[in-house]
């Protein structure tokens, strides 16, 4: 029988730190994020956020770790997201 390998691995200490050392327009928009469950930002989920740290990659960290979906994607503004849950909080 097989076994799901990867479930309860991820530890989040990496989107934690990220979370508390954000800049303030990031933090703007999260919080703008967990009252409106929904926000437009631009996103960068094809860079990698520990070569490139910076709000855009920020973003795509958390599209990437599946705490945000997004819902509509534009090539002139980025992409609204969406809470992926019920459990995001101010960091």
């Amino acid at each position: 029988m097989l076994e799901s390998y990867w479930v309860n691995t991820f530890a989040n200490i990496l989107v934690r730190q990220s979370l508390r050392s954000a800049a303030p327009d990031f933090r703007r928009d999260f919080d703008r994020l967990i009252e409106t469950s929904e926000v437009v930002v631009a996103a960068r989920p094809d860079t990698s956020f520990i070569e490139l740290k910076n709000t855009m990659t920020l973003w795509g960290l958390l599209i990437n770790s599946g705490y945000l979906t997004v819902t509509k994607h534009t090539i002139k503004r980025g992409a609204i997201q969406r809470s992926g849950n019920r459990t995001a909080k101010r960091a």
